[in-house]
């Protein structure tokens, strides 16, 4: 079994389910390591405004489903200590192809021994909005994430 950290740093892709209409969107998603769970949080922005938030602690065995209030949700499934088996970003508005890229922006050691990490990633639709944006989603990615007892960020690394 893999590390969520692990797991995230070597499959090339995240998983994507919904239904209609199509868009674009830049999303983040953090995870940090403790000693009695792994915190998950995500933030996402889509080029028609429709941007979502949330995060959520994992327990072990435990199937964790982050909703924001306008339906964007993140599901960690498979749960054990410190491990996650798979990832799905979801929205039941939009459209996505079944793959996603993203990439590692920032990883630190908090705690001394418990990693936490952050990766970007952005769909488009066929436009140039991920490519004309890429900047400024990246910062707000490097900014603290809301993720309770849990917050940090890349920007700093620090609560």
């Amino acid at each position: 079994m893999v590390r969520f950290t692990q797991l995230l740093a070597c499959v090339p892709a995240l998983m994507l389910v919904a239904k209609a209409a199509d868009t674009s969107f830049a999303y983040c998603i953090a995870v940090r390591q403790r000693p009695d769970h792994e915190a998950i949080g995500f933030k996402i922005w889509s080029h028609k405004g429709d941007n979502g938030e949330a995060y959520d602690t994992a327990t072990p065995g435990q199937e964790s489903i982050l909703v924001a209030s306008n339906n964007w949700a993140v599901t960690a499934i498979g749960l054990t200590t410190d491990y996650v088996e798979d990832l799905f970003i979801q929205n039941n508005k939009y459209s996505f192809e079944p793959t996603m890229r993203f990439r590692k922006i920032c990883e630190y050691q908090l705690d001394g021994s418990h990693l936490s990490s952050a990766y970007y990633g952005c769909y488009s639709n066929g436009d140039s909005w991920c490519k004309d944006n890429q900047g400024k989603y990246v910062t707000l990615c490097n900014k603290k994430f809301n993720m309770g007892d849990d917050s940090w960020g890349c920007s700093s690394g620090k609560p």
